[in-house]
């Protein structure tokens, strides 16, 4: 018996589901990953360093 979407079995039908399931995951921590780089990207590094040189111990 074949699917309405032409897979072979339920089988291969329920794989295919998983498969997109874990990739749509996956993009989606691939943009968060994304959105979390640029905000390091856009660290001013100088005022970074300032205030790391104010901190009350040893950097």
């Amino acid at each position: 018996m074949r699917t309405v979407s032409g897979h072979k079995s339920v089988n291969t039908l329920l794989e295919d589901l998983i498969r997109a399931h874990k990739m749509a995951r996956m993009r989606g921590e691939l943009d968060t990953l994304q959105a979390h780089l640029q905000r390091v990207a856009d660290v001013n590094v100088d005022h970074l360093v300032s205030r790391l040189n104010m901190a009350p111990f040893e950097v």
